[in-house]
C-alpha cells in the first residue's frame, strides 16, 4: 500500500482505510475493528503519507486513534509559518518534531518499543537530483544499508519531501525537498515487495491519493501576494500532478490484470484546498464520505476488500532499522 502526501488532505486516506477496515470487520463478523497493520503487509508514503504509515504501521495504532492523533499533529505542526523568505520550509520542523515526538509518548511509551512484522518504509528525496529516493526502511535490505535514523527523525525526512519543511542530515545523508520525481513511487513499492517475498504472489497494490487539484481555485491563490501562501500553492499543485501521472502509468501497466492495481483518490471537493488548512477537518471528512458513497466507488471498494486479508502473513524474524530511541528522546 501506498499513501500520498499532502498535508491535511491526508486525512482522506485515513478515512479510506477507516471504511476499509469496517468493511472487513463486517464481511468476517470480526468482534472488534482490525487495524491496517493486520491487513497490509508492506506500506509506504512520502511525505506526511510516510508520516501516517509510520503512524499505522510502526506505531500500530488504531485507524481511529490515528485519526485524532493526526489532526492533533497537523494543528500543532502547520499553525505557525515562518516568515522570512530565506528560511528553508514554509513551517517550522521544530513543532513537528514535539509532535511526531508526543504522539510516539501517547502511542507506546518508551518501554514498549519493540520490533513489528509488517515492512514499511518512507520515502524522502535526497539532495543528490539524479538518485533515486533514499528508502528508510525496518528492515535491513540486501545490498542496501538504508539509513539508521530514528522514528522521529524518518518522520522529519519524509515530511521534508514535501518542501514545506527544512531538510535533515542523518548520517551521510542529506535530505532536502527537491520539488518533482518521486512524490508516488508506486514503482518501488513493486520493487521491494518482490524483494522482500520473492516467493509469493502479490494479491493487491493498493494506492491511495490526497484529492485532485482545480486549476482556477489554485490560479486565484497563486496570485496572492503573500508569498508563503503561493509557494504552498505550487508545491502542492506540482505534487498532485505528480502524484497522478505516475498512477495513471501504473494503471497501463497493469491494464490486463483484473483487480490488481486500486487508485482510491476522492475526485471532487479537495481542489482548492491546501495542506496547511487544517481548520478544514470537517471538509475533507465530507468530501471523503461523499466520494466513498459513490455506487462506482462502491464497487471498486468492494473489490479491493476480496483481494485482502485480515490475518497478517506470518513472516521470518529481521532485524529493523529505526528502532532505537536515540537522540530525539533524550
Amino acid at each position: 500500500m501506498f499513501l500520498d502526501g499532502g498535508g491535511i488532505r491526508g486525512l482522506s486516506t485515513m478515512i479510506v482505510l477507516q471504511e476499509l477496515m469496517h468493511k472487513i470487520q463486517d464481511r468476517h463478523k470480526l468482534p472488534s475493528l482490525p487495524k491496517p497493520c493486520e491487513v497490509f503487509n508492506l506500506a509506504s508514503g512520502i511525505g506526511t503519507g510516510g508520516l501516517i504509515v509510520i503512524m499505522l504501521f510502526r506505531l500500530e495504532m488504531a485507524i481511529d486513534q490515528a485519526i485524532d492523533a493526526y489532526i492533533k499533529l497537523t494543528e500543532h505542526a502547520f499553525s505557525e509559518r515562518k516568515w522570512l523568505w530565506w528560511q528553508e520550509g514554509t513551517f517550522k520542523a521544530s513543532r513537528l518534531e514535539e509532535a511526531v515526538l508526543e504522539l510516539i509518548m501517547d502511542a507506546l511509551g518508551l518501554d514498549k518499543i519493540k520490533a513489528k512484522e509488517v515492512r514499511i518504509f518512507v520515502c524522502p528525496v535526497s539532495s543528490r537530483d539524479v538518485s533515486p529516493p533514499t528508502r528508510f526502511r525496518t528492515w535491513n535490505s540486501s545490498g542496501d544499508a538504508g539509513c539508521d535514523c530514528t522514528i522521529v527523525e524518518a518522520a522529519r525526512a519524509t515530511c521534508a519531501a514535501e518542501t514545506v519543511f527544512k531538510g535533515i542530515n542523518i548520517g551521510a545523508e542529506s535530505i532536502h525537498p527537491r520539488g518533482l520525481g518521486c512524490n508516488n513511487p508506486t514503482e518501488y513499492i513493486l520493487q521491494e515487495a518482490i524483494s522482500v517475498f520473492p516467493s509469493e504472489g502479490i494479491s493487491c497494490v493498493v494506492s491511495l491519493g490526497t484529492g485532485t487539484v482545480s486549476q482556477i481555485g489554485l490560479d486565484v491563490l497563486s496570485h496572492s501576494p503573500n508569498t508563503s501562501s503561493r509557494n504552498l500553492v505550487d508545491t502542492l499543485r506540482r505534487m498532485v500532478a505528480d502524484c497522478e501521472d505516475r498512477s495513471q502509468n501504473i494503471t497501463q501497466q497493469f491494464s490486463n490484470i483484473q483487480d490488481l492495481y486500486f487508485r482510491v483518490n476522492v475526485d471532487q471537493g479537495l481542489q482548492d484546498m491546501l495542506m496547511d488548512e487544517w481548520r478544514r477537518v470537517d471538509d475533507v471528512r465530507k468530501y471523503t464520505e461523499q466520494y466513498l458513497g459513490r455506487q462506482d466507488i462502491v464497487d471498486q471498494v468492494e473489490r479491493l476488500i476480496s483481494r485482502l486479508l485480515v490475518e497478517p502473513t506470518k513472516q521470518s524474524s529481521t532485524t529493523y532499522s529505526f528502532l532505537k530511541p536515540g537522540k530525539a528522546f533524550r
